[in-house]
């Protein structure tokens, strides 16, 4: 069984000896866990705890506590709270979640208690949902607020999978149809892929293609490499794999050069992206197209859902003085449109060559009002810092305030689901905002982290090493739940309370924003309302426009 651990959030002083984790005074906690307990006894507590599912139900508050000498976790009998035994020097707070397969918590048990003292009914304790009785994910954390320290574990249980039936064909799976095999023998390949190019049984593309005796010449990658494990920023260098270059779109060169595409006679694109204007992938999207167009080269779409749906839109278009490669396309912060019909649209208003040969090959069973976590899908991380469906859902929204030197969540195992500074009041951020329509699914709560250096993912987050005052923002409505929205109505709150903390970086914030219209409204050039029915009437005539590319209903 396989066990991750990891120490998050931790007083720099913190260190491990002997399998413990303390401070260097001595004054810490013994940690210690225990991963097989025998399974008899866990098959024993296992019918125990089937026993009790009739008293946990929803709205039921449960708190036990028990001041031992170690935390000792059976992962097989992980489901009965009370196996979990804590101890404290101090107060502490003891604490384990269950999350799905979506990253979702579902099981969360808080045991408060000081050890001098009698335990204390914790009314904030959530309760247990009886729909989640086989958890993927352990989480495990202790918190010591008198000395600054926290602890965390988490164990990944092997168990049968929970999502949905799967309900959406991608575009990469009909490439191997008996139509498609005709068409591709006997052509040179190129793929512009990345590690989430996988079929549905996790093959990567590529190496589907050599299988289906293809002939594949060239691999293209774009920012973070074929793995997609390269920090955000950081030039990616060419390669090979089974003596087949790999080139880097995010390099010496952001498009495919005459002399590789000389190798090639179809390029093939399938890469996840997350449905949002300022996200790399798409301005490589176009510039293949670009490319392909000068070169006489066709390029087949292996069409992707986008995972925020196709609905919704929001934010306003990106303006030609803010062009960059972070964003390219005159489009919105979230766009709703899969990667084919974004190609569609590039070609048919013009932002691309008209002269591209260009095939899509569509999604089966997608709908617009579908979710990633609609499709029966498994999410894979489509960048270091966007490891899971609620943090791309987020991310047209909080990826803003990096235009605001805020910390968005980087840093830390939760990136763009948390929102936090050294200065500021969690609790007034939380009342000034939860009672705004454009909170709608989601909750907020108060939390105090300390953003760090994470090789892979970044090196310089937001005040790094200090300890921010924040917010967890969790998903509960992923269906309305509008980020960009969201965000501007949190950076109101905080021009309202904070403005002499504000700090924007004025060309980051366009490039990010596409227009200088929040930029007007930080420095007292245009009202907060003017702010947002401008931003919205662009969504809507973009929205009248995308209309003739759409491939689904």
């Amino acid at each position: 069984m396989p066990n991750q651990f990891q120490l998050l959030d931790t007083n720099p002083d913190l260190v491990k000896k002997n399998g413990s984790w303390g401070k260097e005074d001595g004054k810490g906690v013994s940690f210690n866990f225990n991963p097989s307990l025998g399974l008899k006894k866990s098959i024993k507590l296992a019918f125990g705890f089937l026993l009790l599912v009739p008293l946990l139900l929803p709205g039921f508050s449960f708190l036990y506590s028990l001041n031992k000498q170690t935390v000792a976790v059976n992962l097989r009998q992980s489901y009965d709270p009370r196996s979990c035994l804590s101890q404290a020097k101090g107060k502490f707070i003891f604490s384990y979640s269950y999350l799905n397969r979506q990253g979702t918590p579902a099981i969360f048990f808080p045991l408060a208690f000081d050890s001098s003292k009698k335990p204390q009914k914790n009314s904030k304790t959530a309760a247990l949902s009886p729909s989640y009785f086989l958890p993927t994910t352990v989480n495990l954390k202790l918190e010591d607020h008198q000395n600054n320290l926290k602890l965390s574990r988490q164990a990944n249980e092997e168990v049968p999978d929970q999502s949905p039936a799967r309900k959406v064909i991608l575009g990469n799976e009909k490439l191997f149809t008996k139509k498609f095999l005709l068409k591709l023998k006997d052509q040179r390949l190129g793929v512009v892929v990345n590690q989430t190019s996988r079929l549905p049984d996790k093959t990567p593309l590529w190496e589907a293609i050599l299988n289906h005796q293809l002939s594949l010449t060239a691999i293209f990658t774009p920012e973070h490499g074929l793995q997609a494990n390269i920090e955000g920023g950081q030039p990616v260098s060419n390669n090979s794999w089974q003596g087949i270059p790999i080139y880097s779109l995010y390099g010496s060169h952001y498009r495919p050069t005459s002399s590789q595409l000389e190798q090639i006679d179809i390029l093939i694109y399938d890469l996840q992206d997350v449905g949002t204007r300022f996200y790399t992938y798409i301005t490589t999207l176009k510039y293949i197209l670009e490319a392909a167009a000068v070169e006489g080269k066709k390029v087949i779409i292996c069409d992707r859902p986008n995972p925020l749906g196709g609905v919704i839109t929001e934010g306003p278009l990106l303006q030609p003085p803010y062009k960059s490669f972070i964003g390219a396309l005159p489009v919105p912060i979230r766009y709703g449109l899969t990667c084919g019909e974004l190609a569609l649209m590039m070609k048919g208003e013009g932002w691309i060559p008209a002269a591209v040969e260009l095939e899509i090959i569509p999604l089966d069973g997608w709908q617009r009002d579908y979710l990633w976590s609609d499709l029966g899908l498994p999410w894979i991380p489509t960048s270091p810092n966007i490891p899971g469906f609620e943090n791309a859902l987020l991310y047209p929204g909080l990826g803003l305030l990096g235009g605001l030197r805020i910390n968005q969540g980087l840093g830390t195992d939760f990136p763009f689901l948390r929102v936090g500074a050294p200065w500021f009041n969690p609790y007034l951020l939380k009342k000034e905002l939860e009672s705004d329509p454009s909170s709608a699914g989601l909750s907020l709560r108060p939390v105090d982290y300390t953003p760090r250096a994470i090789p892979g993912k970044i090196l310089t987050p937001p005040f790094k090493n200090r300890v921010c005052h924040g917010l967890q923002i969790v998903v509960e409505k992923p269906q309305v739940t509008k980020p960009v929205a969201f965000t501007l109505n949190f950076i109101r709150v905080l021009k309202q309370h904070y403005p002499n903390k504000i700090k924007p970086a004025p060309q980051g914030l366009n490039r990010l924003f596409g227009t200088d219209l929040l930029l007007q409204y930080l420095n007292n050039r245009l009202s907060f309302s003017s702010l947002v029915s401008k931003i919205e009437e662009e969504a809507k005539t973009f929205d009248r426009q995308r209309r003739k590319y759409l491939l689904y209903q």
